[in-house]
C-alpha cells in the first residue's frame, strides 16, 4: 500500500529550479543528494538543474511526481502524469481550496482517481522517507533514521518538529505532512504504519 509514494525507484521533479531559495529548487536539491533512486528535473525552461539535464515533461518509468508549480498549471501536469502511468503524486503547490479554489482541487482529484494516482496534497511540506533517503520535500534538515512515523495536516507544525528532532538527535521512519487531505488523510497513512 502507497508503495510508490514512499519506495519509488524513478521520482520526477515538476517545477525542479536552478534558482537557490526556490521551493522548486530547495525540493530537487534535497532528492539529488540523498535519495537512493533517480531524480530528474522537469522544467521546460531549463536546459539543467544542479548539472541534470531537464526535461520538458514527465519522463516515461516515472514512479513518483513531486509538483512545485502555480496551481492553475496543476491539472495540465496530473493529466501528463496520468499519460506517463505515474502511480503517485506529492502537490507541494499551494493556491486550492484553503485559498477557495475549490474547483481546481476537485479537477485535480478526478483526474487522480480517474487514473489510480495516490495523491499526497496539495499544499504540502513533502514526504520524508530515511529508509531510502527520500526527502521529497522543501524541509531544509533530513531527520536520521529512528522508529517513529509522524505526520501533521500543518507544514509550519512539522518544520518545527524536524528543528526539534534535529536538535535533540530523535529519529523517524517516515515523516508526512498531510496538507489540504484531498485523497490521501490520516486513515491512510496509519493503515500503512500498522
Amino acid at each position: 500500500m502507497l508503495e510508490d509514494l514512499f519506495r519509488p525507484e524513478k521520482i520526477a521533479v515538476v517545477g525542479a529550479s536552478r534558482e537557490e531559495g526556490k521551493t522548486g529548487h530547495e525540493v530537487f536539491d534535497n532528492l539529488y543528494h540523498d535519495f537512493e533512486g533517480e531524480v530528474v528535473p522537469v522544467n521546460p525552461n531549463a536546459k539543467e538543474v544542479e548539472g541534470v539535464e531537464a526535461s520538458d515533461d514527465i519522463p516515461s518509468g516515472t514512479d513518483l511526481a513531486v509538483v512545485v508549480v502555480p496551481a492553475k498549471l496543476v491539472p495540465n501536469i496530473m493529466r501528463d502524469a496520468a499519460n506517463k502511468e505515474v502511480d503517485a503524486a506529492i502537490i507541494i503547490s499551494a493556491g486550492f481550496s484553503e485559498t477557495g479554489e475549490d474547483k481546481l482541487e476537485n479537477e485535480v482529484l478526478e483526474i487522480a482517481e480517474e487514473n489510480e494516482i495516490d495523491l499526497l496534497g496539495p499544499n504540502v511540506l513533502g514526504l520524508i522517507n530515511t529508509e531510502n533517503s527520500m526527502n521529497a520535500s522543501f524541509a531544509s534538515k533530513m531527520p536520521e533514521q529512528g522508529n517513529i512515523s509522524f505526520m501533521s495536516q500543518s507544514g509550519a507544525f512539522c518544520t518545527a518538529i524536524l528543528d526539534y528532532a534535529k536538535a535533540e538527535h530523535i529519529g523517524f521512519n517516515h515523516f508526512v505532512s498531510l496538507g489540504n487531505k484531498l485523497q490521501l488523510s490520516e486513515v491512510d497513512f496509519l493503515k500503512k504504519w500498522r
